[in-house]
């Protein structure tokens, strides 16, 4: 496997993530998210039940922790507008080494912080500074059907409010794309919205709340701990019938369990 010499830590760096059948994968974007990550992987020491190998980008604390290093994070630790110009294309390198690698043997799990993953969806270095929302209007047609114009009124509202707010829709399945490429294409400030095929994790983990269908999603946004409002509707008869069947006052899993 090929190998290079970080002038910046003075160690050596394994490009491509190890051979085995079974490794973790995490990228922290800057020295606070290098901090943060170090004790975490320190405690996955003792709770896999196997040694497991965690590969990717980061710094000399997770290093330190036992993490083999692809990259360092001192290419993306940068910040602004015109300062991040000149990092552009360093930064772009080490995303698209990233997820090359990773696609070549896909990890178990993959650790990454907000400014990380905001960079792994494709947002840009000035856009990564802004608040992010992540909209999830679910995995149904009908969903779509009910709530994307909905939730996509919420984006126009927000987004005369926080003209600097960047939105993300992970699209669940590619029959969905069309309904919701169409509302983007048709709406004012689509400029703002970013559609993504699947990727739900990483967009819970770059936001700073949730936006999210009632559903199974909302598990997963209360497992990565961001705040959430919770949504649905469904046709008037549907509700109706609803309303009439005692069910539990909750619209949300999080709620019930």
């Amino acid at each position: 496997l090929p190998h290079k010499t970080s002038s910046c830590q003075n160690t050596t760096m394994l490009t491509c993530p190890p051979p085995l059948s079974t490794y973790i994968a995490a990228c922290a974007g800057e020295a606070s998210g290098d901090l943060i990550a170090a004790p975490i992987l320190q405690s996955l020491k003792t709770l896999l039940p196997t040694p497991t190998p965690v590969w990717g980008v980061g710094g000399k604390r997770m290093q330190d922790s036992g993490m083999i290093l692809a990259h360092s994070y001192h290419p993306l630790a940068v910040r602004g507008y015109v300062e991040v110009l000149s990092h552009i294309p360093s930064i772009l390198k080490l995303r698209h080494s990233l997820l090359k690698d990773m696609d070549k043997h896909l990890p178990e799990l993959f650790l990454v912080d907000t400014q990380a993953a905001r960079q792994n969806i494709g947002l840009s270095a000035a856009q990564c500074q802004n608040p992010v929302i992540a909209i999830l209007p679910g995995s149904r047609s009908s969903e779509i059907k009910y709530l994307g114009s909905v939730f996509f009124d919420t984006i126009r509202l927000l987004s005369a409010r926080y003209p600097n707010c960047q939105f993300v829709i992970p699209v669940a399945h590619e029959n969905l794309m069309p309904a919701l490429q169409n509302l983007m294409d048709h709406h004012e400030f689509k400029e703002q919205i970013h559609l993504l095929c699947g990727h739900a994790g990483l967009a819970i983990a770059a936001s700073d709340v949730v936006l999210v269908a009632s559903g199974t999603a909302t598990l997963e946004t209360a497992l990565y701990k961001k705040p959430m409002v919770i949504a649905y509707k469904v046709p008037w008869l549907t509700a109706q019938i609803m309303k009439r069947q005692g069910y539990l006052p909750y619209v949300g899993l999080p709620n019930i369990l």
